[in-house]
């Protein structure tokens, strides 16, 4: 499922102590005993004024939860810049983050050391503006997780950065190639130089990408990703496919049951599919495992056979 859209939201207006009297804001409600909730010691949440944030449609309330702290941190401490698992958190990528934990800073000159910050450094770090809060640059974060991931989250994380799950692709697998080679050696190079190897461009969400690592590690030849499939008036790709069999494999998400409009579209896709002689494989999250490799493997099977009748 894409989830490029971005929405308008309204975010609440932070304010330190000092920024009090122009904002309107009592001392009984910064004393503790007012509503005035703090997302950082010292910083203040507005009880009424709103600004507005343009963001993507996947964020959730833990996005914003984090959102609200970091931009609390930085009025702070504007020299502190996002970074490590936080980063990665605040760009959508799929790694395990506790959303109450300390905040990922890196900072230029010394290692911040407080309470509710993880610090990083001190070093300075290419940085971008995200969504209103400064962060590393998509390779810092990149670099700064790899050490610290498994293989499976380092390959799903470039899947992710490579892909379509959340918008236009942020990279291709040769630029982060290329980003390696020319980084000085960094903690975690070779692990994510290995991941790399089995990365794919053009994948559409992790569960796609979990998919695929469960064929090849099943034994299984790997499936092409999203390989364009000409019909009479429109070309489609299938999430996996054995292209030169004709056999192709989708990955449905709860959207394809709930959502109508994307139910009679995938019922004429598959359709379109059979019609020209594909074998056509639908896999959902409640699909086991073990019948997910069933099926392909006696897909690969059949065909395997057509082609050597026919030959």
């Amino acid at each position: 499922m894409r989830h490029d859209k971005e929405i308008l939201i309204r975010m609440p207006v932070l304010a330190r102590r000092q920024d009090a009297k122009r904002l309107g804001l009592s001392e009984y409600a910064l004393s503790g005993r007012g509503d005035t909730a703090q997302p950082f010691p010292g910083v203040y949440i507005h009880p009424s004024e709103t600004e507005p944030l343009r963001v993507p449609s996947w964020v959730d309330d833990h996005w914003l939860d984090i959102h609200t702290r970091v931009r609390a941190l930085q009025l702070q401490r504007p020299d502190a810049v996002v970074s490590h698992a936080t980063a990665a958190f605040l760009l959508g990528w799929p790694i395990p983050y506790v959303v109450r934990g300390p905040i990922d800073v890196t900072t230029p000159r010394s290692r911040m050391r407080r309470a509710g910050v993880r610090g990083h450094g001190p070093r300075d770090v290419a940085t971008a503006v995200h969504r209103g809060v400064m962060m590393a640059r998509q390779s810092e974060v990149l670099r700064g997780i790899s050490a610290s991931s498994t293989p499976r989250q380092l390959i799903t994380v470039l899947d992710t950065i490579c892909g379509r799950w959340h918008g236009p692709p942020a990279a291709h697998p040769d630029d982060i190639r290329k980003m390696i080679e020319d980084s000085p050696r960094f903690r975690g190079s070779e692990a994510l130089r290995t991941a790399l190897a089995s990365a794919r461009a053009g994948v559409d969400s992790p569960r796609e990408t979990d998919l695929r690592l469960l064929i090849v590690a099943a034994g299984l030849p790997e499936p092409v990703v999203a390989h364009p499939v000409r019909f009479d008036d429109e070309t489609l790709h299938p999430d996996l496919s054995y292209p030169e069999l004709r056999i192709a494999i989708e990955y449905e998400g709860e959207h394809h049951r709930t959502d109508p409009r994307q139910w009679d579209i995938d019922i004429v896709r598959e359709r379109v599919f059979r019609e020209a002689g594909w074998e056509y494989i639908r896999v959902t999250q409640s699909t086991r495992p073990e019948t997910i490799i069933r099926l392909i493997r006696s897909a690969l099977e059949r065909r395997r056979g057509t082609v050597s009748r026919a030959a």
